[in-house]
């Protein structure tokens, strides 16, 4: 019995996280500061849930200079190096 609570509730989390991303793919992007520094680096976002991301990504590792740690930061790192 305790199986399957646990599951029924996963399923009821599961089915407000589908419901969310939905709404946020249906709104449009955000307009600021930090979207126009990724849009700059050529990094686009057409709805709020690409905006949501890269802002995480900005406040997670751009802000505390962890580039090294974040897929984005290596790819722009090694575009510029190889530019030097």
């Amino acid at each position: 019995m305790l199986f399957h609570h646990f599951f029924y509730e996963q399923t009821k989390i599961s089915n407000k996280t589908d419901v969310a991303i939905s709404y946020l793919t249906q709104i449009k992007a955000e307009q600021n500061s930090v979207i126009k520094k990724w849009k700059s680096l050529d990094v686009n976002s057409g709805d709020a849930l690409s905006t949501q991301g890269l802002l995480h990504l900005y406040k997670r590792y751009c802000k505390s200079k962890k580039c090294l740690d974040c897929n984005w930061g290596k790819i722009f790192l090694s575009e510029n190096d190889e530019a030097i």
